[in-house]
């Protein structure tokens, strides 16, 4: 609302968001002005803002910025996002970053999201970095850039590179050491450290995934479930009923949800637990199906509840659907920390995703070091 006061636009009460952003001009400059303030939305999380929308609704609001200004490779880069997140379409994503890149090699949004497609969508990890990379040295106060990168870099067991990433910031933020805690299996000192970094709003969504991992873990050793309950309940928005229904407003980002219920069936609340997963399951299929986003946001998530509810051939079909579909991001260390699959690492089927998994991080970190050896990839920690 600060942005249309400012540009002195109207904003008419009864319309919605891609409705709005459709009525704008591009020709005119405030009009500009206000669908790149729309669009971008703090870059990293731009995609926030259609989560009550179905993802078609971004997509052609985007492609009338397009339309009427060709020449302006934002709205391409926000496309790009949108087909990433809302429609789980990588491949088309990665095209379109790399078209954007071929008419101007240093737009940063281009990089961070080919970075970012590359890194958590395209089992790509190593090729991630180099673009990453690309995309800090032209935008170091990215933080949600600058978060993924030390991701990739924690995910091919570089904990000293990850470090150092997060060293070289221009401002020194604490919550940024969550993954690299987690990483390092101290999940007591990551769930600690997390409840800190949602207490100072320094919290980001990319690295929430990994914090509510090792709050799971830490309430399952210290017992405190009360507090874990708290922080899930807040973060995934959910409420219950008078008649102790469940309600479920959103599952776009799950990871919260599906701990919540984790936490309610590990204090021994199975039944509301059992009520909760019911709901979450059917958010997903809407997600992904009714509304189009697809299965690939949610294949981890669905192998953790379903593993939660004793079904085990689900459970392991989920989890290797994440090698075959390349959701290869932090896969490792959920194969072999989570403590929902448990009761799967016996299974022959779940030794050969771990295998596969192992496989690939190790093929990944030898072309990382390759891109080193050829200057294609600072390394920051070598001194």
């Amino acid at each position: 609302m600060i942005y249309v006061l400012a540009l002195g636009i109207n904003w008419p009460q009864d319309q919605g968001h891609p409705d709005f952003i459709r009525s704008l001009d591009p020709a005119r400059p405030a009009e500009a002005a206000m669908v790149v303030a729309c669009t971008t939305l703090l870059r990293g999380a731009g995609y926030a803002a259609f989560r009550d929308h179905l993802p078609e609704d971004a997509m052609n609001a985007i492609d009338t910025a397009r339309r009427l200004s060709p020449l302006e490779v934002i709205y391409d880069n926000e496309k790009a996002m949108y087909l990433l997140w809302g429609k789980s379409d990588a491949p088309a994503a990665e095209q379109l970053s790399l078209s954007v890149l071929d008419r101007d090699p240093s737009s940063s949004a281009a990089l961070w999201r080919l970075g970012e497609t590359y890194w958590c969508c395209l089992a790509q990890q190593a090729r991630g970095i180099k673009y990453l990379e690309q995309g800090m040295k032209t935008d170091p106060d990215f933080e949600f850039g600058r978060r993924i990168l030390i991701n990739a870099y924690l995910e091919l067991g570089d904990a000293k590179e990850a470090e150092a990433v997060a060293a070289s910031a221009p401002h020194a933020v604490s919550a940024r050491m969550v993954q690299v805690l987690a990483h390092a299996h101290d999940y007591a000192a990551a769930a600690e450290l997390g409840y800190e970094e949602d207490r100072l709003g320094t919290a980001q969504p990319i690295d929430s995934a990994l914090r509510f991992f090792a709050m799971r873990i830490q309430a399952r050793a210290d017992h405190k479930y009360d507090r874990a309950i708290t922080h899930f309940t807040k973060w995934s928005a959910i409420s219950w009923d008078a008649q102790g229904q469940p309600v479920v407003p959103t599952t776009w980002m799950g990871d919260a949800s599906v701990a919540l219920a984790d936490v309610l069936l590990q204090k021994g609340e199975r039944e509301r637990a059992l009520r909760l997963i019911e709901e979450i399951l059917k958010s997903f299929d809407k997600e992904a199906h009714a509304r189009g986003r697809g299965d690939f946001w949610y294949l981890r998530q669905w192998a953790v509840l379903y593993a939660l509810l004793g079904r085990d051939d689900e459970a392991l079909t989920m989890l290797e659907r994440n090698v075959t579909q390349l959701n290869m991001s932090g896969l490792q260390l959920r194969l072999a920390d989570d403590p929902a699959f448990e009761h799967l690492r016996s299974q022959p089927r779940y030794r050969a995703v771990v295998a596969q998994v192992d496989a690939h991080i190790a093929a990944q970190r030898r072309e990382l070091d390759q891109m080193r050896a050829k200057g294609l990839v600072p390394h920051r920690s070598r001194g």
